[in-house]
């Protein structure tokens, strides 16, 4: 282990994306003496995790779970009585596992997190309400940091307050004893930080109390071979997880088709989205006529790492899209297909707050190409 004598550092991630704006901020900030927690689901594999964890960046790294099994047997087997007091069992032990962190790094220079939605992923939350700290930092998490900095708006001041403490002046022994194992054992602690500060590659106009660093990955790119691989007739497309219900199925099929025509005399290399199921690529590859990405981690890592150089990088809203625009040079063509609001099933608010991003933030380095479910009306190509 490392010989350190300054205060620690602990960044929190639970993506590869995060982790690389980790390692991102370990090194533009110079930082040492780092922790590193990758939250993972039970049973998860770190694969994705690995390429991307080098031990000269950690003084630790750990890969707890804080995440509950569903086991439906135990209710067809024991009755739903059972069952609950099973599942509080369980959350019992998820709660230990959070304390047990907080006292492993009871106060510490710097925290970093790699997400902030509490309703989605609240141990990053209760991290942040647990551990002290003396500067809170939000990690890139792509355009889901779009969204963290609109909350982070709209907030009300009652919301960013410390966490509640039990009074003092409850006689009961019992009760205070009580209180003391739910707030250490049981409850979430979701409160608002009262100001954060944003790493990221993000042009966003934060709150007043909020701060903005912005990177551009110039370590990242540091790792970039001198010799290029150059595909000037392939297009990288980013893929965007069709089983998570983004458009109606078909819809999304119909427009990759589009996406066909447009790059009609270009070679298509599909980038997999990790959940996508194998019925849903099976069908990508009929449609686009594509190869398959051999990616090992992610996308943004996997190109500048390789020295790849395609003609052009596309996709509807994913993060990659900006995120490639800052890493690839300027003659790769960025492209991102509009889908208009009547045809998004989920994330609707959202997918168009990265469209708004695009169009008034990185206009000059990503072209918005409207795509049409019925007919062709794309521009010309490429």
């Amino acid at each position: 282990m490392k010989q350190v004598t300054t205060k620690s550092n602990l960044f929190v991630i639970d993506t590869p994306h995060q982790l690389l704006n980790a390692m991102e901020a370990v090194h533009s900030l110079q930082l040492t003496n780092n922790h590193l927690l990758v939250i993972r689901f039970k049973n998860a594999y770190n694969d994705r995790f690995m390429p991307l964890i080098k031990t000269s960046d950690w003084v630790t790294v750990s890969f707890p779970s804080p995440f509950i099994d569903s086991r439906r047997w135990v209710e067809q087997l024991l009755g739903p009585m059972a069952s609950r007091w099973y599942y509080r069992y369980l959350h019992f032990q998820r709660m230990h596992t959070m304390a047990k962190l907080a006292a492993r790094f009871r106060h510490v220079d710097k925290l970093f997190l790699g997400h902030y939605f509490a309703e989605e992923k609240p141990f990053m939350r209760h991290i942040a309400d647990t551990i002290k700290y003396n500067t809170l930092y939000l990690l890139d998490d792509g355009t889901d940091t779009i969204e963290i900095n609109e909350r982070r708006h709209r907030i009300d001041s009652s919301d960013r307050k410390a966490p509640i403490k039990p009074s003092a002046s409850w006689i009961s022994v019992c009760k205070i004893i009580e209180t003391h194992l739910r707030t250490k054992y049981w409850n979430w602690h979701l409160a608002e930080a009262p100001c954060v500060t944003f790493f990221t590659v993000y042009d966003l106009d934060v709150r007043k109390g909020d701060r903005l660093i912005r990177h551009n990955y110039s370590y990242l790119r540091s790792l970039a071979p001198l010799e290029q691989s150059r595909m000037p007739d392939t297009v990288i497309f980013i893929g965007q997880c069709i089983a998570d219900g983004y458009f109606e199925i078909g819809a999304h099929f119909e427009f990759l088709s589009r996406v066909r025509e447009y790059f009609a005399r270009e070679k298509l290399i599909y980038v997999v989205h990790p959940r996508e199921s194998s019925s849903c690529l099976t069908r990508v590859r009929e449609t686009l006529q594509c190869d398959i990405w051999p990616s090992s981690s992610v996308i943004e890592y996997d190109l500048v790492i390789r020295g790849i150089k395609p003609k052009a990088i596309a996709g509807f809203v994913s993060s990659a899209i900006i995120t490639l625009a800052y890493l690839m040079d300027s003659d790769v063509q960025i492209v991102s297909f509009h889908i208009a609001p009547e045809h998004w099933r989920g994330w609707r608010d959202d997918g168009m707050g990265v469209y708004n991003y695009l169009e008034t933030k990185a206009q000059d380095r990503v072209a918005i190409v409207p795509l049409f479910a019925q007919e062709s009306e794309c521009g010309a190509h490429l």
